[in-house]
């Protein structure tokens, strides 16, 4: 492809991301209304991210991005709420593990679902070839996405971006 369309591919790019956002925001909305239960991005994103596994609060700042002072005011809020629970590591209390709860692995799943099918409405329509495009071009989009993170920034952010 020539330089010629640099700029709007980048818009594209930064369209799809915000589209997607306002997706989950929309999703976590609705949880909210439904269930009860209100869910800021950190909070959600900290749901995530314990869903593949129990983290130290230090492992899980640096996996989201925040301060220890953030993920600490973060785990209080979920914990609190019977989203996370928080459990010593061995005889020092100072050392503990997050992890879900069976509460919060149910509320991310359902926003999963949730979201999926917000995702299924828009390629419901789409004809086989359109689809087999769409994929072969989604595939494509996620290697060459995949190419701005470096593996250690891969590793930091957990399996589940």
């Amino acid at each position: 492809m020539s330089d010629d369309h640099p700029e709007e591919l980048v818009e594209a790019f930064q369209d799809v991301a915000r589209l997607s956002v306002a997706i989950t925001a929309v999703v976590l909305a609705r949880v909210e209304k439904g269930l009860g239960v209100r869910l800021t991005f950190p909070q959600y994103r900290t749901l995530v991210v314990l869903s593949d596994g129990s983290k130290a609060p230090s492992e899980l700042a640096e996996i989201i991005g925040v301060s220890r002072p953030a993920i600490t005011k973060v785990a209080r809020s979920l914990n609190s709420r019977g989203l996370i629970r928080r459990s010593a590591e061995g005889s020092d209390r100072r050392m503990a593990l997050l992890s879900l709860t069976g509460k919060g692995a149910e509320l991310v799943e359902q926003v999963r679902r949730e979201r999926a099918a917000r995702f299924r409405v828009i390629v419901r329509d789409l004809s086989d070839h359109e689809a087999m495009r769409l994929l072969e071009s989604l595939e494509h989009l996620k290697g060459t996405l995949s190419q701005a993170i470096t593996p250690e920034e891969s590793t930091q952010l957990g399996t589940r971006l």
